[in-house]
């Protein structure tokens, strides 16, 4: 059984390195643009799997307006 090095290095990479990325820079940039961050954290850690819909899933979210703010009557 031969095994590619190179297939290994690719999964290692994106299991240890871009999916925590991504999962963190979607959840960071949703806590502002959406009521639900770590949902949206989740999707762009899922879509970090599939790099082209993961870059079109965090350019809608940037693009998104932000949440008002709440000012509190106190």
């Amino acid at each position: 059984m031969n095994i590619n090095a190179t297939l290994i290095g690719q999964i290692l990479f994106f299991i240890l390195l871009l999916i925590p990325l991504f999962g963190f820079v979607c959840y960071k940039v949703g806590k502002k643009k959406t009521e639900n961050p770590k949902m949206v954290g989740f999707v762009g850690a899922a879509l970090s799997l599939f790099p082209p819909l993961n870059f079109i899933f965090l350019a809608v979210l940037v693009l998104k307006s932000d949440l008002p703010i709440a000012l509190s009557e106190s």
